[in-house]
């Protein structure tokens, strides 16, 4: 009988578990970052094409912050022949994260040469994958001719944020997290819900910077990448309950057996 119940407990344990809940863990850039060319545990890699620079540890306004850097030197007309194409004037590198991620933050600073631009400046990319670990969406929040917008991956369509115009020389931050079936990105106070195709958490944190045919040169400043776990849902935690009341009835019914025997 004990082995009906342990097996009944390992059962419900199994189908009600949830991921841990982890405290959230900030990365500070107060030390140079590892840098590489390819996927490596720990490592900022290489998305599309490496930019000029990606520091940490760099003095910055009162404190040590991270820095990407885009070069004239990496334009299209500038780089090898199979990376020529308008793909890798998205240059930037990866995170990955740990399994489970469903929110994260950054905090960026808006300069002032930035926000006059018209190009697409600076992009804080997430990985979103399914539970067998597909990816299916990419939310983005992309500082592009003086304002932040969305990217919907299920419309391919870009949408804004709207609210007040952006303040140069100030620190604004970035957040995005799963909220059911939606990404809700948010810059500041204003905020933006996309379909998240499936998704059920972040597999990795990508930071871009934005190149173009004849080359610029643009310098973005971030700090304290935030990621974090959302808290078990409730009809997670219902199953659970579910389980072990179906677990107690079972405990219950073999100890009445157990009676009928001994009678």
């Amino acid at each position: 009988m004990k082995k009906t119940v342990l097996s009944g407990l390992m059962l419900v344990m199994a189908l009600g578990a949830s991921p841990a809940l982890a405290a959230p863990t900030t990365l500070t850039f107060d030390d140079p970052v590892v840098t590489s060319p390819t996927q490596a545990p720990g490592a900022w890699y290489t998305d599309r094409y490496a930019p000029a620079n990606f520091e940490g540890g760099i003095m910055f306004d009162g404190d040590e912050r991270g820095k990407i850097t885009i070069s004239p030197a990496d334009s299209a007309n500038n780089r090898p022949g199979p990376y020529s194409g308008g793909f890798y004037n998205t240059q930037g590198r990866t995170y990955d994260l740990p399994a489970g991620t469903t929110e994260m933050s950054i905090d960026y600073y808006l300069s002032a040469a930035n926000l006059a631009s018209s190009e697409r400046v600076f992009g804080f990319w997430g990985t979103g994958v399914d539970g067998f670990n597909n990816i299916v969406s990419y939310p983005i929040t992309e500082l592009y001719n003086g304002a932040f917008r969305a990217y919907d991956s299920g419309t391919g369509l870009w949408n804004s944020f709207g609210g007040p115009a952006l303040t140069a020389n100030t620190w604004v931050n970035l957040n995005m997290k799963l909220v059911g079936a939606n990404w809700v990105q948010s810059v500041g106070a204003q905020s933006l819900s996309v379909n998240a195709l499936g998704a059920q958490s972040f597999s990795k944190v990508i930071i871009q910077g934005h190149n173009t045919q004849t080359g610029v040169s643009t310098e973005n400043y971030f700090d304290n990448l935030t990621i974090g776990s959302a808290v078990p849902e409730p009809a997670t935690w219902a199953m659970m309950i579910i389980g072990f009341g179906g677990v107690g009835s079972m405990v219950r019914a073999n100890r009445r057996r157990q009676a009928l025997v001994l009678a």
